[in-house]
């Protein structure tokens, strides 16, 4: 809120994001950098699926190793 001279109250909102700009960080940012933001994200989710992939496989055959007696 802001004065006036004569003692009125002005009610002045704060401009803010829009809501996507919460969901994905590079929306304000300029054309260069927001394609370098998407394509280190993606690497990113590449190589930690792939992980957890190769994770899931190696318990699942340790697993059936130990089941069938191979300790």
């Amino acid at each position: 809120m802001t004065s006036n001279t004569e003692g009125e109250y002005k009610v002045t909102q704060k401009k803010g994001n829009p809501w996507y700009y919460y969901l994905w960080d590079s929306f304000g940012k300029e054309p260069n950098e927001r394609r370098l933001l998407v394509r280190l994200d993606l690497s990113l989710l590449v190589f930690s699926t792939l992980g957890l992939i190769m994770r899931y496989i190696d318990q699942t055959n340790l697993s059936t190793a130990f089941v069938s007696g191979m300790k």
